[in-house]
């Protein structure tokens, strides 16, 4: 068995998508299936230079620049194609990789004519916009399209097997006409050995906290990831500050990573609560450096809200390294997974007393990288699909 994965994008650092479908790609040939990547959105490459092929970390690699029309991406991927041999061609689906609204009427059209004899899977990353209740009426009809475009892109690539990863998108991709299967996902940060959580103490002493930073002084939260604007501070921070008190201890709330379109957000809670609750920007890290700031957390914060929550990579890394993880953001679709409650004991939501478990601080977990598992069961769920 041959494996081609198709994102929009492959570079790294340029999307999650881009970086969990590489990481797929690895760690299948790792485990005995060759497998190649390509993507078709590429906005960094210029027009100019058009594509590149190259290899990494012995992965087949074609990366086309979006400013290209489509009959020359189908020429360039399927003599790509036709040099690897796949059995199964993989597309990483998201809505907005492929098209700037989401509208991807024409995409499995186009992928049949430049890859006509392969068995396809989809895993659905994201899907249509607008589902969620109170959404505006722009959105819901936005929405609306994008979801009848789906429907034509599985009606052309015909799937064999399709995925996605939490139990609201599950429930609402039969309205496109998608019977999938649940494949969690992994997270973006390996586990070092051995995880040393005093660098995380120091890069807050030398961002201007009071040393020496401990937990017996602070009480560390970390969001990892983009802070997504309508993210709600309350009534989480006020939770946060009673619970200190009790503790006679500092919050903290610190940023690992890139925080994207929440600058607006973080520089008003600033203003609102420090310095009652302290804030630190870390920006920019290596994943092992990541790691070992995970490891001096208190708890973690999820950016996406808790219905969604297992299609969020930065969720998923902080819990496999074992970090407890507030949830306090809520959006209601109308189905029956709006109110099931999350399989993994670490993830606190607002309404189950989050001022006392912060308060009994929450022991961590044991770190454990699902990688190669989730792996194993992507390529059990393929093998079954080629049945």
């Amino acid at each position: 068995m041959r494996i081609l994965f198709i994102a929009p994008s492959t570079i790294p650092g340029a999307s999650g998508v881009g970086d969990y479908t590489t990481s797929l790609a690895e760690e299948c040939a790792r485990q005995g299936v060759p497998s190649a990547l390509a993507s078709l959105e590429e906005t960094l490459i210029t027009p100019e230079e058009k594509y590149t092929r190259t290899e990494e970390h012995g992965i087949p690699l074609l990366r086309i620049s979006s400013s290209l029309p489509w009959s020359e991406k189908a020429r360039l991927l399927r003599e790509f194609a036709d040099g690897f041999h796949p059995d199964w061609v993989s597309l990483q689906f998201v809505c907005f990789g492929f098209h700037p609204r989401g509208l991807v009427f024409s995409l499995g059209r186009r992928l049949r004519w430049a890859l006509p004899k392969v068995k396809w899977h989809v895993m659905f990353h994201e899907i249509w916009v607008g589902r969620m209740k109170g959404a505006p009426w722009k959105t819901r009809i936005l929405g609306w399209a994008q979801m009848f475009s789906i429907r034509s892109t599985i009606r052309f690539l015909e799937p064999l097997l399709c995925h996605t990863s939490n139990p609201t998108y599950r429930n609402l991709l039969p309205e496109a006409g998608v019977e999938p299967l649940e494949l969690p996902l992994f997270g973006n940060i390996p586990i070092p050995d051995p995880l040393m959580p005093h660098l995380l103490f120091e890069e807050l002493e030398a961002a201007g906290l009071e040393a020496p930073v401990s937990h017996e002084r602070y009480c560390i939260f970390g969001i990892y990831g983009t802070l997504h604007p309508v993210w709600p501070p309350e009534p989480f921070l006020s939770h946060v500050q009673k619970a200190c008190q009790q503790m006679k201890k500092t919050p903290v709330f610190v940023s690992i990573g890139s925080i994207g379109v929440g600058e607006e957000l973080w520089r008003t809670m600033g203003h609102t609560y420090e310095p009652a609750v302290r804030f630190v920007r870390l920006g920019h890290q290596s994943p092992e450096k990541i790691a070992h700031f995970f490891a001096g957390l208190d708890f973690g914060v999820a950016a996406s809200n808790y219905q969604l929550i297992g299609k969020s990579s930065s969720a998923a890394a902080m819990l496999e390294h074992g970090v407890p993880l507030v949830a306090n953001r809520e959006e209601f679709y109308g189905l029956p997974s709006d109110h099931e409650p999350c399989e993994d004991p670490l993830v606190i939501l607002m309404k189950d007393g989050l001022a006392e478990k912060i308060a009994a601080k929450l022991p961590h977990r044991p770190p454990r990288w699902r990688l190669d598992e989730i792996t194993e069961e992507f390529l059990e769920d393929i093998r079954d699909g080629s049945a």
